[in-house]
């Protein structure tokens, strides 16, 4: 392999060396990926970014107390001060 390949596998390795991972499986039937990857276009970003986002905020959500919809505006906030906060 040429110098670049073997710099460019190095630091690869390092860089996923810092990261975690899970893996999500689900029926081709379900049209779950699909519906998935369309919402995260829909709004503008990856599906890593979306699942992280939905993750997050039902993390959220399933510990906090809930707020009346005419809050919705406070709650969002909280949501991004809490997401910050975890090290979005």
């Amino acid at each position: 392999m040429s110098e670049y390949y073997q710099q460019k596998k190095k630091y690869n390795e390092k860089y996923l060396s810092k990261m975690d991972e899970i893996r999500i499986r689900m029926s081709k039937e379900s049209g779950l990926k699909d519906a998935i990857q369309a919402h995260a276009e829909r709004r503008g970003e990856s599906v890593q970014a979306f699942i992280l986002r939905a993750v997050r905020e039902t993390m959220y959500n399933d510990t906090h107390p809930r707020m009346l919809d005419s809050d919705r505006e406070i709650r969002q906030r909280i949501i991004e001060q809490y997401n910050k906060a975890e090290g979005d």
